[in-house]
């Protein structure tokens, strides 16, 4: 969510002014791409740091939270 609002956040500030351009459209693409990917690897490194292997589903299910 973070991404997406530093996304828009760029956009209103920086490009609002400037004329469309396919190149402002892959670097935000890009910087999606990496924000994305810098967020999933940090969550999987501090899942395996605390030791969290199970699933979603099964982390409801441990705390009483399963549908």
């Amino acid at each position: 969510m973070g991404t997406v609002f530093w996304g828009g956040f760029m956009w209103l500030i920086v490009w609002r002014s400037q004329e469309p351009s396919i190149n402002n459209l892959y670097m935000s693409l890009l910087f999606g791409f990496l924000s994305g990917l810098g967020l999933s690897l940090e969550v999987l490194y501090y899942s395996r740091k605390l030791k969290i292997t199970s699933s979603w589903a099964e982390w409801l299910k441990e705390h009483d939270l399963a549908e």
